[in-house]
């Protein structure tokens, strides 16, 4: 069909969902609804789908072209939209994101609700019944219903035929009782609807910025200058911290984001203010002033804590690295990397704000310096550390290079035209792993002694190559998944070193693309396999063996020595096969005995 104006064209009702009104007028034309949105479908989209149909109360724009929509039902354009939730969005994000925005994100239903009173009154669904939190017909005071009084079924929402009864033929106007509602829901309820519905007609737009700003004004209590402790307080439950929506008020978010509408509702009602107020609200520049002041970065409060640094408790010297937040093995979280400038000790802050070393040189430092060393191989320095030999051996080779205990001084070891390749490769990108095998090295400690020099450390600080950016992780892992294939299918040893040097990155890149589970999942994947395979080929040859002895007395001894396979070891992997032996051996000797 073309987009020519409806025959019969009936006026929307002012709170009445978009996916209703043009059900009615689909079938008050005798026309297919899908038939009508897919005739005049955007020029981009995809064939319109029942499935779709609920699309039509989000985002219109984003399933039929809403300018043919308007002259077929000769209607103005800003009035359809209206029907929708797309003003709503727009207030928060501008008009050519509306589409991807996620600030409604969950509270939108994907089953129909609705009032029987209402629908016996006058047949249409409306909009607002499509809200997560709104529970209630405030106009009637009765819980709004998503099941058949009859049947029980869901109402589905692109089941649009379904506004006069259900599948079953119940029809959904027949009134029930329905629960009681208490004065304090209805009461929220009620503000709801208002929230809502002055929302709905919004012609507001606001911003990240804005919405955060006038959330602080409120959370301050108007006053006109920002004062961090009373809103602390006062938000303390709040399910945002004051640090991230003091980011979206300052512009300091790493990435473009907006707070979620919820946040912003709860805020409203904990503090009794409409939606009318907040979207109107007129903020003090002063207040914006006191909000947007020079705040000191958090890395220029901080200082390195190790105690043998030319920068030992002074501020100014720690810098930021790639890594903003990671979650430990333990469960403990660390956010805020930070390394030192001069020494190169890392850090972190733990939950409680608490600077932390993420190296393990100062916790050696506090043990080492008591300790004599004359004399005392790795091996003994490790079991009086704590640690084990290779982390003994990088700490020793840490401090020999800075001269921090003469007795451990080996620096006679350093070659300084090998120290400043070593940077100059890690300027020309290449990895520690790389140059680890270099042929000049003389032996693994004499790489260590070059490694954590702190020219090299401080090269390492200041040509740290980003990561990369979670938009690839799932390509990462599935070019790690395609080589466990290859691995599985070829047969070749899984490991975490296997895996890294058929990808071409080291163990810890994997690791921080999340390929630890999968590489471990494969690797038993391959064990269990094997195993199936060896006792197959066990099988056959226990089989094959007795077959060639049957005329002879068989001792399991023979049999497992013919095999390869000690009794208590094949035991320990494969019990059933040690009790086929048995089994099989019994069965073979009552032949031969039968024979005799």
């Amino acid at each position: 069909m073309d987009c020519n104006k409806l025959s019969v064209r009936s006026r929307p009702f002012p709170d009445e969902a978009l996916s209703s009104y043009l059900f009615r007028l689909s079938k008050a034309n005798g026309l297919s609804l899908l038939s009508i949105l897919n005739s005049i479908k955007t020029s981009r989209g995809h064939y319109v789908q029942q499935n779709d149909i609920g699309l039509l109360d989000f985002s219109p724009k984003s399933v039929v072209d809403t300018k043919r929509l308007a002259k077929m039902v000769d209607l103005p354009e800003e009035k359809l939209l209206s029907l929708s939730f797309y003003y709503a969005l727009k207030t928060f994000c501008s008009s050519d994101s509306v589409e991807r925005s996620r600030v409604f994100s969950g509270m939108i239903r994907d089953h129909k609700y609705y009032c029987p009173k209402c629908l016996e009154e006058k047949l249409y669904f409306k909009l607002i019944w499509k809200i997560q939190d709104v529970n209630v017909c405030v106009v009637h005071g009765i819980p709004l219903l998503r099941r058949c009084y009859s049947c029980g079924s869901l109402l589905k929402l692109h089941e649009s035929a379904l506004i006069r009864s259900c599948q079953c033929r119940f029809k959904l106007s027949c009134l029930e009782n329905g629960k009681a509602i208490s004065t304090t829901e209805l009461e929220h309820q009620a503000w709801l609807y208002q929230a809502w519905n002055t929302l709905l007609k919004s012609g507001y737009f606001l911003n990240s910025f804005d919405v955060a700003i006038r959330i602080l004004y409120i959370l301050n209590f108007r006053q006109t200058v920002f004062d961090r402790e009373k809103v602390d307080m006062v938000s303390i439950n709040s399910s945002l911290s004051l640090a991230t929506l003091l980011q979206h008020a300052r512009g300091s978010l790493s990435q473009k984001r907006t707070l979620h509408f919820s946040f912003i509702l709860n805020t409203l009602y904990d503090t009794q203010i409409t939606m009318d107020e907040f979207l109107s609200m007129d903020i003090p520049q002063n207040f914006i002033d006191s909000i947007r002041q020079e705040v000191v970065p958090k890395y220029d409060q901080l200082f390195c804590i190790a105690p043998w640094c030319s920068s030992y408790m002074n501020s100014g010297t720690l810098v930021k690295t790639g890594t903003s937040l990671r979650r430990l093995t333990s469960g403990e979280l660390r956010y805020y990397y930070l390394a030192c400038k001069k020494c190169g000790c890392e850090y972190a802050l733990n939950k409680k704000g608490e600077i932390t070393e993420r190296t393990y040189f100062i916790k050696a430092y506090y043990r080492l310096k008591d300790i004599v060393f004359a004399e005392k191989s790795v091996k003994r320095l490790a079991s009086e550390l704590g640690f084990s030999e290779d982390k003994v051996k990088r700490c020793l080779a840490y401090f020999q290079s800075r001269n921090i205990f003469s007795e451990a001084d080996k620096r006679t070891n350093l070659d300084f035209t090998l120290l400043n390749d070593f940077v100059n490769a890690l300027e020309k990108g290449k990895t520690i792993k790389e140059i680890q095998t270099w042929n000049r090295w003389g032996s693994y400690n004499h790489f260590l002694l070059h490694r954590f020099h702190s020219n090299v450390i401080q090269a390492l600080i200041q040509f740290k190559r980003p990561r990369s950016c979670y938009n690839d992780s799932a390509v990462n892992r599935e070019r790690v998944h395609q080589v466990l294939l290859q691995m599985l299918k070829e047969d070749l040893d899984i490991t975490i070193s296997s895996v890294s040097d058929m990808v071409g990155v080291c163990p810890e890149t994997l690791r921080n693309w999340g390929c630890n589970e999968d590489i471990a999942s494969a690797k038993s994947n391959q064990k269990e396999k094997r195993i199936q395979q060896m006792k197959n080929s066990l099988y056959n040859s226990i089989d094959s063996y007795l077959e060639s002895h049957k005329q002879e007395t068989v001792f399991s001894d023979d049999l497992y020595e013919y095999l390869g396979k000690k009794r208590t070891v094949l035991w320990r992997i494969a019990p059933e096969i040690t009790s086929y032996v048995t089994s099989r051996l019994k069965q073979h000797h009552s032949k031969l005995n039968s024979k005799l």
